[in-house]
C-alpha cells in the first residue's frame, strides 16, 4: 500500500510539470480550467488512496491524465502496475485505449503492444497474445526479440515444442542471445519433449533426430544424453548407449545414479 501511495505522488509530479508545460502557450484562461479540473481529479485519488481504496484511486488517475508524447511512458507504467496488482482487465483497457491512439511512433506502438501481449498471456487469451506478437515478427521490428521470448512463453504453455524451438533458433542467430546458457538449455528442454511425444508415437527415428537436435543446442544436456542412451538400447545399439551415459556420468557426476538404472 506504501508503495502505491508513493508511485501515485510520483505520478502527480509528472502531472504537474506536465500542466506547467501546457500553460506556457495558448489560451490560459482555458488552461488554468483544465488543470484545476485535473488536480481536483488528482487529490481525488490521492484521498482514496489513503483510505485503502487503491482501486477506485487508479480509476481516477486514468480519468485525469490526458494522453499524449509526455505521458505516454506514464500510462504504459500503469498498464503494468495494474496488471502485477492483479487487475488484468483494467491493464488491457488502459493498453488498448493507447494502441487505439492514431499516429503512434513505431517504437511507442512496439512497446503498447508487448504490453498488451503480457494483459493477454496473463489473462489467458493466448491466441489474442500470439496474434500481437507475431505481428511484430512480420514487421521485423526491432521488438521482434522481446516478441520472440513472449511467443516462447506461450508455446511452452501449449505444449507446442516444434514452434517453441523454431523461436529459439532464431533468437540463438542474434549474436546478443547466441551464448545465453538458459535459452539454449531451455531449447534442448523442448526439443526432448518433443521427442518424448514421438517415442510415445513409436516413432523412434524421429524422437532421435529431436535429441540430436537437442544436444545441438547444448551439448552436455543431461536429460537429452540420457534420452539418447534410452533410444539407443531400444534399439539393440548397447555400444551407442554406453557412449551417451559414460559421457553424462563425465560431464555431470552428479546424476550417476541415472546413469546407473539403464547399466
Amino acid at each position: 500500500m506504501e508503495s502505491l501511495v508513493i508511485y501515485f505522488v510520483l505520478l502527480l509530479a509528472i502531472a504537474f510539470g506536465w500542466v506547467l508545460g501546457r500553460l506556457t502557450a495558448g489560451n490560459k484562461k482555458v488552461q488554468i480550467l483544465e488543470t484545476k479540473d485535473i488536480f481536483q481529479d488528482y487529490f481525488v485519488g490521492l484521498n482514496y488512496l489513503l483510505n485503502d481504496e487503491p482501486d477506485e484511486a487508479i480509476d481516477t488517475f486514468i480519468k485525469a491524465l490526458e494522453i499524449n508524447s509526455e505521458t505516454f511512458e506514464t500510462h504504459l507504467a500503469l498498464g503494468a502496475l495494474l496488471r502485477r496488482r492483479g487487475k488484468v482487465d483494467k491493464a488491457i483497457k488502459v493498453h488498448q485505449t493507447l494502441l487505439a491512439r492514431p499516429g503512434l511512433e513505431r517504437n511507442i506502438s512496439d512497446s503498447t503492444r508487448l504490453q498488451l501481449a503480457v494483459d493477454y498471456i496473463y489473462a489467458g487469451l493466448l491466441d489474442r497474445a500470439e496474434g500481437l506478437l507475431n505481428d511484430i515478427l512480420t514487421e521485423d521490428s526491432p521488438a521482434k526479440w522481446d516478441a520472440l521470448r513472449h511467443l516462447i512463453t506461450i508455446y511452452q504453455t501449449e505444449k507446442e515444442w516444434e514452434k517453441a524451438i523454431e523461436c529459439s533458433t532464431i533468437l540463438l542467430r542474434n549474436s546478443s542471445y547466441k551464448k545465453e546458457t538458459e535459452l539454449r538449455s531451455a531449447a534442448a528442454h523442448y526439443c526432448c519433449e518433443s521427442a518424448e511425444q514421438f517415442l510415445k508415437e513409436k516413432q523412434k527415428n524421429k524422437a532421435r533426430e529431436q535429441i540430436k537436435r537437442a544436444l545441438i543446442f547444448d551439448k552436455n544436456n543431461v536429460r537429452a544424453s540420457l534420452f539418447f542412451a534410452q533410444i539407443e538400447q531400444l534399439d539393440g545399439n548397447f555400444k551407442s548407449a554406453i557412449k551417451h551415459l559414460t559421457k553424462v556420468r563425465t560431464n555431470n557426476p552428479e546424476f550417476v545414479c541415472q546413469v546407473l538404472e539403464p547399466l
